[in-house]
This record gives structure tokens, C-alpha cells and sequence, in this order.
């Protein structure tokens, strides 16, 4: 079973149920967002929380193995046309580069993860109504540094060795002088 098959399962049990995702998340003993994410298809659970996950949806073993897989994170590269997704694609537009330039004046040049951070999504009561929507990034997850060689034989023993680079980082060589 893929991760697409395995998140309609998901989806559909979950509205059988009706049950809400935060009910969901306090039988697996896990973050809410942590447990969406993985019911989307973009993390991995333990056998231990899929087992549970599983289980409390009446779903087979099926489930659970295809929850512990490892995902494969890809998405359209598309500008997203669901209005939701789309202000985040608007909030990173307005203010991706104010974040970067702001990240590396305390951190330096790198990148930051985005894997190993935690997120919570929250609203506050408005007597206009439930207009606000509280995200918090916690503990936003390392800066990963850009490496700078500046030796002519690591720059040779890189270039040699460039197959085994992982995909999609940035390597910046620099011959010294």
C-alpha cells in the first residue's frame, strides 16, 4: 500500500468514526500536527503509534505498515489554489526573504530545517467571531551551515567523490590561493 492509498483509508475511517483529529491524536499520544502529517503521507509514525493509530480507527495492519514507512516528501510545484494553503504560499512570498535575512544575521549562512521543529495551531475566541488563528513554529530546528573549502585537495576529493552529495544541498568550493 502507498502513502495515497493509505491517507484515503485514513480519511475515510476518520469520518466513519467522526472522530476529530485531536481525539485521534490523544489515543496515539502524539502531537495533533505531528499526527496529520503523518496521516497525510509526510512523516512516519513508530510501530507503536501506528499500531495505535490503526486500532483506534478499526483499521488492519495494512495501516499501521504503511504508516511506518518512510515518506517521500514531493509535492506539486505548483502556486497552490486552495485558499488556505495559498497564505501560507502568500506569507513565505510577503515574507520568506525578511525571515532568511533575519535568520542569518543571528545564525550566520545556512539553512534552516525543517524537519526537526515542532508546530501548534490554535484559535483565539473574538467576539467578531473565530477570526484568529494562532500558529506557533516552536524550537524552529537547527541552522544547517553552508561549507566553505578553501583547500585545492578537498575541492579535488569532493569533485571525485561528488556523486555521493546528498541531492538538493549547496556545496560552495572555494580554491584557496
Amino acid at each position: 500500500m502507498n502513502k495515497t492509498e493509505m491517507k484515503k483509508i485514513i480519511l475515510d475511517a476518520k469520518k466513519a468514526k467522526d472522530m476529530s483529529w485531536e481525539e485521534l491524536s490523544k489515543l496515539v499520544c502524539l502531537s495533533p500536527v505531528f499526527v496529520v502529517s503523518a496521516c497525510m503521507g509526510m512523516n512516519h509514525l513508530e510501530k507503536d503509534n501506528a499500531d495505535k493509530l490503526a486500532f483506534a480507527l478499526g483499521l488492519d495492519a495494512s495501516i499501521s505498515n504503511a504508516l511506518q514507512e518512510f515518506p517521500n516528501k514531493k509535492w506539486d510545484q505548483i502556486v497552490p489554489t486552495d485558499p488556505v494553503l495559498y497564505r501560507f504560499y502568500e506569507m513565505t512570498g510577503v515574507y520568506g526573504e525578511t525571515m532568511k535575512e533575519l535568520i542569518h544575521e543571528k545564525f550566520g549562512d545556512g539553512i534552516m530545517s525543517a524537519i526537526d521543529f515542532s508546530m501548534e495551531i490554535d484559535k483565539e475566541e473574538n467576539p467578531a467571531g473565530d477570526r484568529v488563528v494562532i500558529l506557533t513554529l516552536i524550537n524552529l530546528g537547527k541552522v544547517i551551515f553552508h561549507h566553505i573549502y578553501k583547500s585545492c585537495f578537498i575541492v579535488l576529493a569532493i569533485a571525485l567523490l561528488s556523486h555521493c552529495i546528498v541531492s538538493g544541498g549547496i556545496l560552495f568550493l572555494v580554491k584557496s590561493e
